[in-house]
């Protein structure tokens, strides 16, 4: 279900649902305070979704060798198919860095097992296995203090190749006060996108 539910996500939709993911990685683990502070915070994503086929190559040796040549070179990796960075601006409490899962608010991923390596105060390191396996995925976030760092990759084994998507994330704060950036309300991310 979440890999299918993933191959038909929009690629403008990958940052916010590969966010919400990561957010809710711990969502049974203990409260660990994150290392960050509260206030205003710049977030900056940038998300690659790339294809790499899986599907066997055909027998091209009847093929003459320019030609041949030319269709191996176009069959031989992965093709990006979309990048794309996104800036928000989110206001985050001293409540949600209680403990990592807190960001998550209700976050789709149900339906994967989380493999929890690492988890402190300064650093969550979590494997993801959805479907049986169907999507796998890596998700790591480093805090500190005034600037939070991620990395999400995913791989959805469909049909005919993989769906590969890397979601990089680079938080800094801005200043205590949010100004007119309410916390979100239960529920996923609530962030004003910058450009």
């Amino acid at each position: 279900m979440a890999a299918n539910m993933l191959s038909r996500v929009a690629p403008d939709q990958w940052a916010r649902v590969l966010t919400w993911i990561a957010f809710c990685v711990s969502c049974s683990s203990q409260a660990v305070p994150l290392d960050a502070k509260p206030g205003l915070w710049e977030r900056t994503v940038v998300t690659q979704s790339e294809l790499s086929p899986t599907a066997p190559k055909p027998d091209l040796s009847k093929i003459a060798p320019e030609e041949r040549r030319k269709l191996e070179e176009l069959m031989s990796g992965r093709v990006t198919t979309g990048r794309r960075t996104r800036v928000t601006e989110e206001c985050i409490t001293p409540e949600m860095l209680q403990q990592w899962s807190a960001l998550a608010r209700e976050a789709p991923g149900n339906a994967c097992k989380r493999t929890i390596a690492t988890e402190n105060s300064k650093q969550i390191k979590v494997a993801l296995s959805c479907d049986n396996g169907q999507t796998t995925g890596d998700i790591e976030y480093t805090a500190s203090g005034d600037s939070l760092k991620g990395k999400i990759s995913l791989v959805s084994h469909e049909r005919e190749f993989d769906r590969i998507v890397t979601h990089e994330i680079s938080s800094k704060w801005l200043r205590r006060e949010c100004g007119d950036v309410k916390p979100p309300p239960r529920g996923p991310p609530v962030s004003r996108q910058m450009n």
